[in-house]
């Protein structure tokens, strides 16, 4: 979204502060989880299936640090005539 230029900059160092950390305390509860619970480690290398969200939450959070580096701001469409 449009921001002066000081918000902006001060909105995008945020924001990769927050994604750094919630990557960090992501990856801190699954590791926790898989070594608390076998059976689910079990079931993630068993099987294909339960890795599929995972993998699209992961994929989400790369696209969004890519566009916060390289600069594209959100682009919201404009609201339809009726």
């Amino acid at each position: 979204m449009k921001l002066a230029a000081k918000l902006n900059a001060r909105v995008r160092r945020a924001a990769s502060i927050l994604m750094v950390s919630t990557v960090v305390l992501m990856g801190l509860v699954v590791v926790t989880t898989l070594l608390a619970r076998q059976h689910l480690l079990d079931r993630y290398l068993h099987d294909i299936w339960p890795v599929i969200f995972p993998a699209g939450a992961v994929a989400a959070l790369a696209g969004a640090w890519r566009m916060l580096h390289i600069g594209q701001n959100l682009k919201l469409l404009p609201p339809r005539r009726q």
